[in-house]
């Protein structure tokens, strides 16, 4: 069993500085930059908006932003996440050196990390995962906290094989517009019972 975890929101708590660090480099109010954020969790078609929002995420910039931040990485969800046997996969829309940086001794969890510059988007990143790393979605769940990452994820998986937090970006009901409430989690420990349960099933 493979399993494919999102970032932003599902691993880290990036919501509230990145919301900052828009602001600060877009020259917008932090009104409009919730709005814009938001607006990317609904719809994940848009690559020419994210291409510009990334170059203007300088790298070195961005890593200095970081670098002030504290406790952005959900250690308490990582630390549930070694419960978990079987490949553990980051497929993310922010930089995958970013994501590295943020788990800092975690990194090693997940192989690969496959971040903007490799798929703009998710549907692109899943394909990658079955043609250039040999993942069978098949016997794969993706754990993420966005509807657009959902409906991108419908187009390769069962919704059984979905799951949705309910502590990041998006709220439990506008994930419910998308996803059973069976399929949205609050830990990953009873996440992990819920899969194995399912395994048994088959």
């Amino acid at each position: 069993m493979t399993y494919i975890f999102d970032f932003d929101g599902v691993l880290a708590n990036t919501f509230e500085c990145y919301i900052e660090f828009i602001s600060k480099n877009f020259f917008l109010s932090k009104a409009a930059a919730t709005k814009l954020i938001m607006k990317h969790t609904y719809t994940n078609d848009k690559p020419k908006m994210y291409a510009q929002i990334i170059e203007r995420f300088n790298m070195t910039k961005l890593e200095k932003f970081l670098k002030e931040q504290s406790n952005i990485l959900f250690e308490d969800r990582i630390k549930e996440i070694l419960q978990i046997d079987g490949q553990k996969v980051i497929l993310t829309r922010n930089y995958a050196q970013c994501a590295m940086y943020v788990l800092g001794q975690y990194a090693d969890l997940f192989d690969p990390i496959i971040g903007f510059h490799e798929a703009s988007n998710k549907t692109i990143g899943f394909s990658l995962l079955q043609d250039k790393y040999n993942i069978d979605l098949a016997q794969s769940v993706f754990i993420t906290d966005t509807v657009g990452d959902i409906l991108e994820a419908k187009k390769f998986m069962k919704e059984t094989q979905i799951f949705a937090t309910d502590w990041g970006y998006n709220s439990i009901l506008e994930l419910e517009q998308v996803l059973e409430p069976s399929q949205i989690i609050s830990n990953f420990s009873s996440f992990i019972v819920q899969v194995n349960v399912s395994k048994l099933r088959e």
